[in-house]
């Protein structure tokens, strides 16, 4: 593989040169069994390395002719180098987070994709129709011990409304057969929604085409969760984030577009019917848990096309330094702007990795007695927030909400748990969340509901008319050094002889 030398990347394969070529790519040549092997490398790697593991290109899998992917956005750099940010070497997830934010806010930068001829398509390179399609011919693999099959991880799901256009969203697939398969498909996602308005109609199927590998770029914008539904806004953010529109390509059984660059593409009918949902899972989830079985909308495959040498990218899911955690720091974009406009006084907002986004930290520039519960009910109250949060922490502008432990600090010194935490009475949120109380029965196809109820903590310091309990010291104030000793002290550092070479050490105290 020769290398480019610069950054620019337009699908998978230029996306991973430039991986290998600046040390984020390691490549496993020996063959690797179907049984876990891969799960179990990816696995250690994230004990080893925690956010910084590797993306790793498994070269010859067990049985299959197509290699395998893993962990290609498991960093926030990786991440940024997807989003084309010139400082992507550097970038943190604060960066990332602003610069989607600034990305999403700047509609009139978003770029509707462009049209391209069938033989201009990578993606059709190789095609298979009917009978001649295969998902057995893919490395679709049974990925955590616990799952309840193969599943396709990381395929954008694409389908598409006479009215609201085409949605993307990236959700995961559940193999059943050959040419069968089902996908999550909830109500509160676009895709529930799509479904149920084609039922609705009277319509009892739709197209629908799942693109695996592809410009990175599509898979952060597919996380995004938009209030404006459909209208192709995922495929004009990605084209915002590339700079230039994104390439598609009609289907070939399917009336959707498909991203040209894609390595594979199936295509299919999604079934509207309720006497045609199938059992969904147990599948190993993001936050950890070996998620319930629900009923979900079934899949006829009726073609898959692809590269001449695919390469199926996937993840592995639960471990908390695993890609899928990541990822689901993206759909809290769109919400990030919204709580900019109605929480009081809204300075920063963070999902943390370690709370698996199922809290959200929101610091404030406080300056009226409560706004810390205002905050709070302004989030949850949110359709995000509905849909998504078990619990919100309000801090102040001296704690840095990436900072788990400034959180934490601010949170044991400054909540009496009597007067500063809210707990809202049970309401409907989304079927996987492990905290909630048993899944609602499902009454239609993508309506698949829990019940659980909400906690708010207000971290902030309190006024002198919160019950009396003014706390004006900023945090860490106490500890602070002054800011002018200190930059004398680091330029003298050498001198004070405190460096001490702790191996050298060790090897004395052996050897005595």
């Amino acid at each position: 593989m020769s290398f480019q030398q610069s950054d620019k990347h337009n699908d998978l394969r230029s996306f991973l040169e430039i991986l290998e070529r600046e040390g984020h790519l390691r490549r496993v040549k020996n063959e690797v069994d179907d049984k876990q092997e891969i799960h179990c490398i990816m696995w250690e790697l994230h004990e080893r390395y925690h956010a910084d593991a590797p993306t790793v290109l498994f070269e010859r899998v067990k049985g299959f002719r197509v290699p395998v992917v893993k962990n290609v956005l498991g960093s926030f750099k990786r991440m940024a180098l997807a989003c084309r940010m010139p400082n992507w070497k550097k970038a943190t997830k604060k960066d990332v987070v602003k610069h989607l934010v600034a990305t999403f806010d700047a509609r009139d930068k978003w770029l509707k994709p462009r049209i391209v001829d069938k033989k201009d398509a990578p993606c059709k390179e190789v095609i298979k129709i009917g009978e001649n399609a295969s998902l057995h011919e893919l490395p679709i693999l049974k990925w955590h011990a616990t799952d309840g099959g193969p599943f396709i991880l990381m395929g954008n799901a694409i389908t598409k409304d006479p009215e609201w256009g085409h949605n993307v969203g990236t959700y995961r697939v559940h193999i059943k057969g050959p040419r069968a398969c089902n996908v999550v498909a909830n109500q509160m996602q676009d895709i529930g929604i799509f479904l149920n308005r084609a039922r609705r109609r009277g319509e009892k199927e739709i197209d629908i085409a799942i693109a695996i590998g592809g410009d990175q770029a599509l898979y952060i914008s597919a996380g995004v969760k938009n209030p404006q539904i459909g209208r192709d806004n995922e495929f004009m953010i990605a084209g915002a984030l590339r700079g230039e529109p994104l390439e598609l390509v009609k289907g070939e059984t399917v009336d959707v577009l498909v991203p040209a660059s894609a390595e594979i593409i199936i295509e299919g009918k999604l079934s509207t019917q309720t006497e045609d949902l199938q059992d969904e899972g147990p599948f190993a989830e993001w936050m950890g848990y070996s998620g319930a079985v629900t009923k979900q909308p079934s899949i006829r495959v009726t073609a898959i096309t692809h590269r001449k040498d695919p390469i199926f990218q996937s993840c592995i899911s639960a471990h908390r330094y695993s890609e899928t955690t990541m990822l689901y720091s993206i759909p809290f974009i769109r919400w990030y702007s919204q709580m900019r406009e109605i929480v009081p006084g809204f300075k920063d907002l963070n999902m943390p990795e370690e709370l698996r986004m199922y809290y959200a930290v929101i610091s404030i520039t406080k300056r009226y007695p409560g706004w810390g519960k205002n905050a709070i009910y302004a989030a949850l109250g949110s359709g995000y927030g509905q849909a998504n949060l078990v619990g919100v922490i309000v801090v102040d502008d001296d704690v840095d909400p990436y900072d788990m432990e400034q959180v934490l600090t601010a949170v044991s010194t400054r909540v009496d748990p009597e007067l500063d935490i809210v707990i809202l009475p049970p309401s409907t949120t989304h079927a996987l969340n492990p905290s909630a109380r048993a899944i609602l029965p499902v009454r239609e196809p993508g309506l698949a509901f829990a019940m659980c109820s909400r906690i708010g903590i207000d971290a902030t310091r309190k006024m002198v008319d919160e019950y009396g309990r003014s706390r004006a010291t900023p945090l860490y104030v106490e500890r602070a050094p002054d800011q002018e000793t200190l930059k004398k002290v680091r330029e003298k550092w050498a001198q004070y002889g405190l460096d001490v070479d702790l191996k050298a050490v060790q090897i004395e105290q052996l050897a005595s």
